[in-house]
């Protein structure tokens, strides 16, 4: 309710400006600095000690890591040879452990139907 009901900045300066203060209006930049996406960056890399990036992987990034380190411990060469569980198997791996949260771009490295609830 109170965000529904409070002054706009304008009104909110006119009315501080009628209080014959020497001091300049008080605004949200002088009482909240705002963050650089380097300081937002920067802050989330220490988030609970995790590997924090925001760069998001390409899809040959993530389909050279399922060739060369996950299709291994299947046994296979390719992913045409995964079956459908082993490939919700490697999207949920990749999904929590490395933070792959493209879902569109986990279906196509494994060569997976997407249908986004369709």
């Amino acid at each position: 309710m109170y965000s529904m009901m409070r002054r706009t900045s304008r009104e909110w300066l006119e009315e501080q400006g009628k209080d014959d203060v020497e001091n300049p209006p008080v605004t949200l930049q002088m009482i909240e600095r705002s963050y650089s996406m380097e300081d937002v960056d920067s802050m989330l890399g220490f988030e609970g000690n995790s590997k924090y990036t925001n760069r998001q992987m390409s899809d040959m990034e993530v389909c050279t890591l399922i060739d060369t380190q996950l299709l291994g411990r299947y046994h296979v060469d390719s992913v045409y040879s995964l079956s459908q569980r082993q490939k919700v198997a490697i999207a949920n791996e990749l999904r929590y452990d490395l933070q792959i949260t493209n879902e569109v771009q986990l279906a196509r490295c494994l060569v997976m139907n997407y249908d986004n609830g369709r």
